[in-house]
């Protein structure tokens, strides 16, 4: 019962099989268990295994803020900083830029 729609598959005329309905749940799986992975490598790196669950919320809240913040901050300044160095090093190098400021 059900075998037949568990191993639908869909075929080439030679009989090879294309692909397979089953591979995307496989594959959701995978990553699901990838995450789980990664998540497990962050809490023993951070010591969060051996925390009171307030103390894992409150270190995951600070950390959580201090990387939101490093984005922001590369968000806004790192543009900035590449269009002064572009200007800087086209005179040196003679090119004229035709950034509008």
């Amino acid at each position: 019962k059900g075998g037949a729609a568990r191993s639908l598959l869909l075929q080439y005329s030679q009989g090879q099989t294309f692909c397979s309905l089953k591979e995307p749940a496989m594959d959701f799986r995978r990553v699901k268990e990838y995450f789980s992975w990664l998540y497990y490598q962050y809490q023993i790196i951070s010591c969060c295994a051996v925390l009171e669950p307030w103390e894992r919320s409150m270190l995951n809240t600070i950390l959580l803020t201090i990387f939101a913040m490093v984005v922001y901050t590369a968000y806004v300044f790192i543009p900035i900083h590449i269009r002064l160095a572009w200007e800087f090093f086209s005179k040196i190098c003679g090119y004229h830029s035709t950034i509008s400021n």
